[in-house]
Parts: C-alpha cells; sequence; structure tokens
C-alpha cells in the first residue's frame, strides 16, 4: 500500500483507539451529586431547626463551614423555617391555653361572691 504525499492515512480500523476516561465522568456526577441537597438533608435541617429553635439555625451555620453555597444556603434556610414553625405553633398553643385558662378561671369566680 503506497501512500501519496499529499494525502493523510487513513487509520487501520483493527488498531486500538483511545477511549475516553469514565473516571473522569463518574468523579464529576459524583461531585455534582454530593453539591445538590437531598430530601433527607432538608428534613434534617428543619428538625434540628424545630426543635433547637435559634440554636438550630446557628448549629446549621456552624457545621456547614467551608462547604459549597448551595449546601450552606438550604441547610440555613430549612433550619429557619424549622424555627419559624416552631415560632408559630407556641403562640397558637399560647393563645389556645390562655383563652381555656381564663374561660375556666372566669367560671370559678364569678358565682364565688355574693356582693
Amino acid at each position: 500500500m503506497q501512500q501519496d504525499q499529499g494525502q493523510t492515512p487513513t487509520p487501520n480500523p483493527y488498531q486500538p483507539q483511545p477511549q475516553p476516561q469514565m473516571q473522569n465522568y463518574a468523579q464529576q456526577a459524583y461531585v455534582q451529586a454530593e453539591q445538590r441537597p437531598s430530601g433527607g438533608f432538608k428534613a434534617a435541617w428543619f428538625f434540628v431547626g424545630f426543635l433547637l429553635g435559634i440554636g438550630g439555625i446557628l448549629v446549621a451555620f456552624g457545621s456547614t463551614w467551608g462547604r459549597p453555597q448551595e449546601i450552606k444556603s438550604e441547610a440555613i434556610k430549612f433550619a429557619i423555617i424549622g424555627c419559624i414553625v416552631t415560632f408559630v405553633i407556641g403562640i397558637c398553643s399560647a393563645l389556645t391555653l390562655g383563652t381555656m385558662f381564663y374561660a375556666v378561671f372566669e367560671q370559678m369566680f364569678r358565682y364565688s361572691s355574693y356582693y
């Protein structure tokens, strides 16, 4: 098989060709998956905020120090949501119990005086 000087040689189909590195693709997919918060991650930070209140927000801020911004912001956001839910439940409970105690004590002391 002679080659002209102006033509490029055709590759032999039976010679091994360079293959793409699958390890790089796997590493990139792993890093991308690690940077996306999952549903369990969000639920965990919600319950930390729910149970610890403002302390939960501080724990979320401190424990995600040095992490990517997306992870840090999601942790703090769901801790704040949990803290707000705790606050709203506390206000509703206080109003309900206060109203109940007022009604009970009003009935108890209404008929106790005769003048």
